[in-house]
């Protein structure tokens, strides 16, 4: 625990070389969760106290829990105001497969994107952490596309409700920019229906 005390997430394969079988260390995490000293992220990942005292560190474990990953969709138009409903989850997008984590720091929402359209984020440097989220447009790109099953005609796209009026002109070449790489008539309808709204 010493050695591991003073990182903020740890997994079982870098403890691999101190030559402790991994069941003993299952043990001996069991206990040391029950204690609070540290908490399972996923299967073979913790957090330590030190890392979970950092209120940016839910964040930042949400993009290494699944990698690669960034946030976005509901979580990100939430921080700007453009959905309308309260996000409890964290949400993000991935190239593995569609996944849902949940553990004591929250619940993680991953979706699946193709690689080509894996893109659309910066990286975000906070205190100690370092994380990858979507622009806002790309955010707005993703919850679309994520629905684009759904949405058939203009009522359906004005039912989401979302508030677009914060979107400037270099917002919405953004996002299109992303609806002609994705390349469907499907997303380019959304798109038309979205900006008449």
């Amino acid at each position: 625990m010493n050695k591991i005390s003073n990182l903020p997430y740890f997994s079982l394969l870098s403890l691999k070389g101190f030559g402790i079988s991994d069941e003993y260390l299952r043990i001996v995490f069991s206990r040391r969760e029950k204690k609070g000293e540290i908490t399972r992220l996923r299967n073979g990942l913790y957090a330590t106290k030190y890392g979970l005292d950092n209120p940016n560190f839910p964040e930042f474990a949400s993009t290494i829990m699944v990698t690669p990953s960034y946030l976005s969709v509901e979580y990100v138009l939430g921080e700007h105001g453009v959905v309308s409903e309260n996000v409890a989850s964290y949400t993000l997008v991935t190239t593995k497969k569609t996944a849902t984590i949940e553990n004591k720091i929250g619940r993680f929402l991953y979706h699946n994107i193709k690689d080509s359209l894996f893109l659309g984020f910066r990286v975000v440097d906070n205190t100690h952490y370092s994380f990858c989220k979507a622009t806002k447009a790309k955010a707005l790109f993703d919850y679309l596309y994520f629905r684009k099953n759904y949405l058939f005609n203009k009522d359906t796209v004005l039912e989401l409700r979302l508030n677009l009026e914060g979107f400037t002109t270099k917002e919405k070449a953004e996002f299109n920019k992303y609806v002609l790489l994705e390349g469907s008539k499907k997303m380019s309808f959304i798109a038309e229906m979205l900006w008449k709204s």
